[in-house]
Parts: structure tokens; C-alpha cells; sequence
């Protein structure tokens, strides 16, 4: 392994270790006791401002172009056309899940969430579809070997994050927990599976209160 190798990785595995412990619930409420009533509530929108910071200081590189003589993967001709329509519609369908979250929420401007389990027609398919299509996106390009481990590195925290995610999903109060369980039994997490998704019916019975 050469050290550009090892300085991708290490970079990766410390974003991960520093987005997952200020997303613990436990570690924001000691961070919480120490600030001031006012600023506990920026406390949601600081730490998705440094994270899409992080991002963008660990994984420089992976959005830049790659040269044809660098390039590990790299697309071409109707390969390029067939890459690029699956990068727009994944694009497309990142900006569409948008519409099912509380996005006030979600950058820190209001304290809760208008409803607790957000919904779009893509998560008939996939419980993360932000995830999906963002590694459908990521894994379009054509690549050279620093982007292709940086893109293996968020892949791998994608599914490690979702994971933990869910955990504090499936114990939401009031009903919402268990309605989310029953979803993780119908539906795959990230991968879509052409056998496995919501029908009509099922949707209103996951999520009806």
C-alpha cells in the first residue's frame, strides 16, 4: 500500500469516527449541557456544516475529471452517455428525497421534525435512497486510483453508518419505531432489489398511525 493509500483511508476512517460521535445522542447532550440555552439549538445545523466541510476536505478529488492516462475506470463513448444519464438521474432522484425530509429540521433551523418518518416514492424501494443515489452517482464516474478508494471509503460508511442510523430509528417513540421496524422487513437498505418493494396496500398499513 502506497502512503496517498494510506493517508485516503486514515482520512476516511477519522471522518467517520468524528461524524458517528457527534451524531451520538449521549455525546451531543454533554456537548449541550455546556452551551448556552441559545446556541443549543445551531447545535444541528453546526455539525451538518462541518460535516459537509469534512466531506469536502477528505474526499477532495472526487467530484474533479480524470484523465484518460490515470484512469482506473473510465468511461467513453456510449459508456460516457450511459454513465452520465445514470449520474442525472441519480442527482435528480437525491434532490426528489429532499422533498420527503423536514429540511428546516435537517439543517438545524427547527428544534423537531414536522413528522418523524420522512417519505418518498423512492423509499418504496430502499430504506436510504439519499444513499443510493449517491453512490449511484459516485460510482458512475470514471475514476483514477485515489478516487476510486475515496469512493469505496464513503461506500463502506454509507452501509456502516446506516446501520446505526437505523438503531435510533427502529427505537423512535410513539409508534414510529415499530411502524419502522416492520418497513426493515419488507424493504432492502441501500442495494434495490428487484423483488422486494412496497406495493400500495403495504404502504399505508407501514405507515398509517
Amino acid at each position: 500500500m502506497e502512503w496517498s493509500d494510506a493517508k485516503i483511508i486514515g482520512s476516511w476512517i477519522g471522518f467517520g469516527l468524528l461524524h458517528s460521535l457527534f451524531a451520538n445522542d449521549e455525546v451531543k447532550a454533554s456537548v449541550l449541557r455546556v452551551l448556552p440555552a441559545a446556541a443549543s439549538r445551531w447545535y444541528r445545523a453546526a455539525y451538518n456544516v462541518a460535516s459537509l466541510g469534512l466531506t469536502a476536505v477528505v474526499g477532495d478529488g472526487l467530484l474533479r475529471n480524470v484523465e484518460r492516462s490515470d484512469a482506473i475506470i473510465f468511461h467513453e463513448g456510449v459508456r460516457s452517455v450511459v454513465s452520465n444519464s445514470v449520474a442525472v438521474l441519480a442527482a435528480a432522484g437525491f434532490v426528489s428525497v429532499c422533498t420527503a425530509y423536514d429540511m428546516l429540521f435537517f439543517f438545524g433551523v427547527k428544534a423537531a421534525p414536522s413528522q418523524p418518518l420522512g417519505w418518498c416514492t423512492l423509499h418504496r424501494f430502499v430504506r436510504h435512497p439519499w444513499y443510493t443515489c449517491a453512490l449511484a452517482f459516485l460510482w458512475s464516474r470514471s475514476m483514477d486510483r485515489a478516487k476510486l478508494l475515496s469512493t469505496a471509503m464513503m461506500t463502506l460508511y454509507f452501509f456502516v453508518g446506516s446501520r446505526f442510523e437505523e438503531r435510533r430509528l427502529c427505537n423512535m417513540p410513539g409508534g414510529a419505531g415499530a411502524r419502522y421496524r416492520r418497513y426493515c422487513t419488507l424493504v432492502p437498505g441501500i442495494i434495490p432489489l428487484p423483488w422486494c418493494f412496497l406495493t400500495t396496500t403495504q404502504i399505508s398499513n407501514v405507515f398509517s398511525t
